[in-house]
């Protein structure tokens, strides 16, 4: 296992390139982010604003993958000179764009499918729950109100029963 991670980090230092869509893909996202507080805060706003995010991580997702599988690819080359590597390594940009043509749809399709087992196993182990444990009897207010501070907490814990410190 850790020959796997030497492995990766060999790949990653010679091909240092590839962090680039990485840091750029992470700041504009950040930017889009920062721009969409600014927006209406709405339902229709907040259902583009996951299209756009959804759309924006498959492309990025898709391409820098390529990215990486390309760069593994060229791991396995050999060459002769130096500068040769070097402009194969940096030529890994230009697979940015075949990837997101390639596995944009497929990432799109995956990052869905992950979301919707997100949430079906969130409401499979939250009825379970309910099931099984029951009520806790705290109500939501209280307990963020017991989050602010320590003392705060320790009076909520102290005023519950032995029934509902059991379920907890």
């Amino acid at each position: 296992m850790v020959k796997y991670f030497i492995k990766a980090f060999k790949v990653t230092n010679e091909n240092i390139i590839i962090t680039t869509p990485l840091v750029l893909g992470l700041l504009l996202l950040n930017i889009y982010l920062e721009i969409a507080k600014n927006a209406p805060q709405t339902l229709p706003a907040l259902i583009l604003l996951v299209i756009t995010i959804l759309f924006m991580l498959s492309a990025f997702c898709a391409g820098w993958f390529y990215m990486v599988k390309k760069a593994i690819d060229l791991d396995k080359t050999e060459f002769i000179i130096d500068e040769d590597k070097a402009k194969a390594s940096f030529n890994l940009l230009k697979e940015l764009p075949v990837g997101v043509g390639e596995y944009f749809l497929p990432f799109v399709g995956g990052i869905i499918l992950y979301i919707g087992l997100i949430i079906l196993l969130t409401f499979t182990v939250y009825t379970v729950g309910m099931h099984f444990i029951g009520d806790i009897g705290i109500s939501l207010f209280k307990f963020k109100m017991a989050l602010t501070s320590a003392t705060a907490m320790k009076s909520l814990v102290s005023s519950l029963t032995t029934e509902q410190l059991a379920k907890i």
